[in-house]
């Protein structure tokens, strides 16, 4: 099947696009199922309903932890009557916030060569010790890492 012709962005910000008007229908039902769902919540799962929706007669309900997801189950009978929504079914699906990105990879910091220069000056003037030890270590660099 061909992919339908893009429209300018001038159309879609006018909302002469019927396919951008479908998505913001869909996105209403979708948030006031959810918003309808939250009525009949106990206060304590209200926050962790991220999603509802409907496939049929079954109803479909997104949390945002396991716990909750039980607890949703366990009340699933009174949920369904309650709400008067034709259900016949319910489904409880877990969706955790994502992971963090990884962090890149540090690279090695490299000291400019005047500097360098300038701690092992400092370690040569005040002689032998632990601070001139530390200055020349210093100055070389960090230790390759195996």
């Amino acid at each position: 099947m061909p992919l339908p012709k893009s429209s300018s962005l001038a159309d879609v910000l006018a909302g002469s696009d019927p396919r951008l008007e479908q998505l913001a229908v869909e996105a209403r039902r979708i948030m006031q199922l959810r918003d309808t769902l939250r009525r009949y919540l106990p206060p304590s799962l209200t926050a962790h309903l991220l999603g509802a929706d409907m496939d049929g007669h079954i109803l479909i309900m997104y949390m945002d932890s396991s716990a909750s997801a039980a607890t949703v189950r366990y009340r699933q009978r009174e949920l369904l009557a309650a709400t008067g929504l034709h259900c016949t079914e319910l489904q409880v699906r877990v969706m955790p916030e994502p992971s963090p990105a990884p962090a890149a990879p540090r690279l090695p910091r490299q000291l400019p060569d005047a500097v360098r220069r300038v701690l092992e000056s400092t370690a040569d003037g005040i002689g032998e010790g632990p601070l001139a030890r530390a200055l020349r270590r210093l100055a070389r660099g960090p230790a390759p890492r195996s």
